[in-house]
């Protein structure tokens, strides 16, 4: 066993049939609500998963409830960090923005963001299919929200 551990730690190991994901490391230049941010690079990244409520970019129109909290939460996450981003099927939305996975990596530990926002209630769950890997897991985050009256499950209407 010491042997083939010794062998493995020399040439790498084997490929064990699961596929890693193909993350993209980006920086977080600005928060634009709680569900999209816009990189360094410029893009802009509508998070896969979450939807969370409206901020109004308008001057005379009222934000949806709980929407500045979400955007503020959000900006506390991400705003000026390195980020890992990882796509799922369909790479765009309807509007043009990139569509991705948005990943907090602190040494070992990784939090996604959605999961985040949706588990303190700060957004609901938004799956559209293709693009669902990570649906089961983000549920479960929503009905602990719910359940536990998080943000805006308490807050709204």
């Amino acid at each position: 066993m010491c042997i083939l551990l010794a062998v493995g730690m020399l040439f790498g190991c084997q490929d064990s049939g699961i596929a890693e994901p193909d993350l993209e490391t980006a920086v977080v230049k600005r928060v634009v609500d709680g569900d999209t941010v816009e990189l360094t690079d410029g893009r802009k990244i509508r998070y896969i998963g979450v939807d969370t409520p409206e901020i109004s970019h308008s001057q005379g129109e009222e934000d949806d409830c709980f929407g500045q909290e979400a955007r503020n939460f959000n900006e506390a996450l991400v705003l000026g960090k390195t980020v890992e981003l990882e796509y799922d099927l369909e790479p765009k939305d309807r509007y043009g923005r990139t569509l991705a996975y948005v990943w907090l990596v602190s040494g070992t530990s990784r939090r996604l963001v959605a999961e985040e926002l949706i588990r303190k209630g700060y957004g609901k769950v938004l799956t559209i299919p293709p693009n669902d890997l990570y649906k089961e897991r983000l549920e479960v985050a929503e009905e602990m929200a719910r359940s536990d009256g998080a943000g805006l499950w308490s807050q709204c209407p």
